[in-house]
C-alpha cells in the first residue's frame, strides 16, 4: 500500500519482496531502481559461479586474488542493500544449475549481518589500502571500501529499525567502525558545514 503524504511515501513495514515490484517507473523511484530483489540475486549468482570457477583456473593471474576479493566485497555491498530494503535475505553461497529445485529461507537481520562480515573480512587482507584518484583502478574496492560498508552494515544494525531492544553494544560496535575508519584514512572526513 503506497501513499505520498509528505516524506511517507511508502507505508512503514509493508514493503515485501512480493509487492515491492508495485513501485514502479510511474511512482516515486523515477526508474524502479528501488525493486532490486531479482537484480541482486542474478549478481549473487554470478558473483558464486565466479568464486566457484577461480579455484579451477590453470591460467597465471597476477592479480587473482585481489579479484577474488573484490568479488567477495561485491557480494556483501548486495547483501547490505538486501538488508536495507528488506531486513532478511536468504543467503545463497553456491551457484544453482537451471532446473535445480531448491528452497530458500530468509535469514535474519543478524545472520546476514554475520555473513556480510565474514566476506569483508575474507576481502581485507587482498586489497589495497585505496587507490588515488588519478589510478585506473579508481573505483575498484579497497580496504577502506571494506572499512567504510562496515560502519554503514553497523550504523543500520543499531538503528531502531533492527535494534528493537536499542542495544548500546550495537550502538558501541557502530562508533568503533566509523572511529576505525576515520582514524585508518585521514584522507576522508566528515563534512564539517551541515547548514
Amino acid at each position: 500500500m503506497l501513499y505520498q503524504l509528505g516524506a511517507g511515501i511508502v507505508a512503514y513495514g509493508t514493503l515485501t519482496p512480493d509487492n515491492i515490484g508495485n513501485i514502479s517507473v510511474t511512482d516515486w523511484t523515477g526508474s524502479g531502481n528501488m525493486y532490486i530483489w531479482d537484480f541482486a540475486f542474478q549478481h549473487i549468482r554470478k558473483i558464486n559461479i565466479f568464486l566457484e570457477k577461480m579455484p579451477e583456473i590453470t591460467v597465471e593471474l597476477e592479480n587473482k586474488d585481489r579479484m577474488i576479493a573484490e568479488t567477495r566485497f561485491l557480494r556483501a555491498y548486495i547483501y547490505f542493500m538486501l538488508l536495507q530494503r528488506f531486513g532478511e535475505a536468504p543467503i545463497v553461497e553456491e551457484s544453482y544449475e537451471l532446473n535445480t529445485e531448491v528452497t530458500f529461507t530468509s535469514a535474519s537481520f543478524n545472520e546476514c549481518l554475520e555473513f556480510i562480515e565474514e566476506d569483508i573480512a575474507a576481502a581485507l587482507p587482498e586489497l589495497p589500502v585505496t587507490y588515488a584518484t588519478t589510478e585506473s583502478n579508481f573505483g575498484r574496492a579497497t580496504q577502506a571500501a571494506c572499512h567504510a560498508l562496515l560502519s554503514r552494515v553497523y550504523l543500520y544494525a543499531a538503528s531502531p529499525l533492527f535494534n528493537k531492544d536499542n542495544s548500546r553494544l550495537k550502538w558501541e560496535k557502530a562508533s568503533a567502525a566509523a572511529r576505525l575508519f576515520l582514524d585508518t584514512y585521514p584522507q576522508y572526513e566528515l563534512y564539517p558545514d551541515y547548514t
